[in-house]
């Protein structure tokens, strides 16, 4: 039955996306980078995962504390056994590769910098077995990289290499948020990966010029060999962004969180004088969303508050932003699309249970928002057809 599923799905899927390119739609895919425990790919190929031999994880991956998550992430997946990989020629990396390109004209390559360097903390129960599979317990240097307590180093080239041996590099995304150090960024451009730039990171500390009167636009910072996002499936919708920084960026104590005051100083100079407001009948009961997932801390929006007028006017202005920077290629999610806030959000990091609930409601992809869409596409001159 299983084996007859998935022979419908690919099917159907070889049927829409030959669909899409009929109307020059590409479809962009998402390779995470690891694989859950209890899958096909660890039962059948456990050699290459940090397992012992009863199937128990050894060594899990995660992510130490960070501007997504106050408390470190454990993932629930073994990392790779690197090693094996490589005596294999990366054989089961290159299968994977090809298979998302069979279904996707692009990917991204989910959390490059564990390629780089990867955290992970010992299964439950289980002591680390070897230096190969444990992380270093201290900071150390190697080969003239450095890596931090905790971090173990990837693969690097040899898997870079492997992969595009087998598969084109222009159809790969890097993406580089979190941890990020020098060592990434080197290995991310000596291929000229596509990194990303999202909007809510890109304003940290940011602060209003007392002299001028006004705050520097870090978007025009942003460079042209990367992928411009308002936000991810990991962070808030932009709005519901905005409105907390509007409740709570004057008791923040973190230097690095950026000035509400900064980021509409930003923000209006995208704002034209007939951009309509985001502010309309609530959407949230609509769509079947809910906010009784997120994490129990300051600064995340109360279920189905509504937007403050200031953050709801912003909304066009955020997305003209992001479609007018220097990036390559521009992504917005729908949730920003629509102008939704925190009670429409997909996932919150580093919590188990509950993310990926939010479902997008019918009727709401109108002729009004195809043309708002294409408006701003044309604005930013980036329209691959002719106005209709």
């Amino acid at each position: 039955y299983l084996l007859f599923l998935q022979l419908a799905f690919d099917v159907q899927w070889r049927i829409f996306k030959e669909y899409c390119a009929s109307k020059s739609i590409r479809l962009i895919g998402d390779v995470p980078i690891y694989v859950g425990i209890f899958s096909s790919d660890v039962w059948t190929n456990s050699e290459l995962f940090s397992i012992d031999r009863d199937g128990n994880i050894v060594r899990e991956a995660g992510a130490p504390a960070d501007g997504f998550n106050s408390d470190e992430q454990r993932w629930g997946a073994p990392v790779y056994n690197w090693k094996k990989h490589q005596e294999t020629g990366f054989q089961w990396q290159k299968r994977r590769m090809i298979k998302a390109l069979e279904r996707f004209d692009s990917v991204r390559l989910d959390h490059f910098i564990g390629f780089y360097n990867y955290y992970s903390y010992p299964g439950e129960g289980i002591d680390p077995v070897s230096e190969e599979v444990g992380a270093p317990l201290v900071a150390k240097e190697e080969n003239g990289n450095f890596y931090e307590k905790g971090w173990t180093p990837g693969p690097q080239e040899k898997f870079l290499d492997a992969i595009f041996s087998v598969c084109p590099k222009e159809a790969f995304i890097a993406e580089d948020l979190g941890n990020m150090n020098p060592g990434v960024a080197a290995l991310r451009d000596s291929y000229n990966l596509p990194g990303m730039k999202v909007v809510q990171f890109s304003f940290d500390g940011l602060k209003i010029n007392a002299e001028t009167g006004k705050a520097p636009d870090p978007l025009k910072k942003w460079e042209e060999n990367f992928v411009a996002y308002t936000g991810t499936h990991d962070s808030a919708p932009v709005l519901g962004w905005l409105d907390d920084l509007r409740c709570f960026s004057d008791r923040e104590s973190d230097e690095k969180s950026p000035d509400f005051a900064a980021v509409v100083n930003v923000l209006e100079r995208y704002r034209r004088p007939d951009d309509e407001s985001a502010l309309r009948p609530d959407l949230s009961e609509q769509n079947d969303s809910s906010n009784e997932n997120a994490p129990a801390q300051r600064g995340v929006s109360p279920k189905y508050r509504r937007l403050d007028p200031q953050v709801a006017a912003l909304h066009l202005a955020t997305l003209r932003a992001v479609v007018q920077s220097p990036c390559e290629r521009s992504i917005f999610p729908i949730q920003d699309v629509l102008g939704l806030s925190n009670d429409s959000r997909i996932n919150y990091p580093g919590v188990s249970g509950g993310n990926w609930t939010w479902r997008l409601a019918d009727g709401l992809l109108t002729p009004e928002l195809q043309k708002k869409l294409r408006t701003l596409t044309a604005e930013a001159e980036r329209e691959p057809f002719s106005a209709k």
